[in-house]
């Protein structure tokens, strides 16, 4: 999560959309600053934030779902960095999931 005082702006970040080269863009070109962990909710920011930034623009970015779908059959179909017949890691992706979906 980056956030500007100069500029008024939050930005939240959302996995899988790039948002690591949006943050650093933030950061170098508009004075944004880290604050949170990297995937935080507008819930945790707004727990915590004054009542001044929570004024300030929010944006994200948000994936096309088709990409999504495609990303998971090709991940399934070659089985990605074996993700997906090692079952350590099937049970931790399913705890994940279960965590989501609430």
């Amino acid at each position: 999560m980056i956030i500007s005082h100069r500029y008024r702006y939050l930005f939240v970040e959302l996995p899988r959309t790039g948002s690591t080269a949006v943050k650093r863009e933030l950061r170098d070109m508009y004075e944004g600053v880290g604050i949170l962990a990297k995937h935080a909710t507008y819930r945790d920011f707004e727990a915590r934030a004054t009542e001044d930034e929570k004024k300030y623009f929010v944006f994200s970015g948000i994936r096309n779902p088709m990409d999504i779908a495609v990303s998971r059959y090709v991940n399934l179909r070659d089985n990605a960095r074996g993700h997906f017949t090692d079952p350590e890691e099937m049970a931790r992706r399913q705890s994940i999931a279960g965590k989501i979906e609430r």
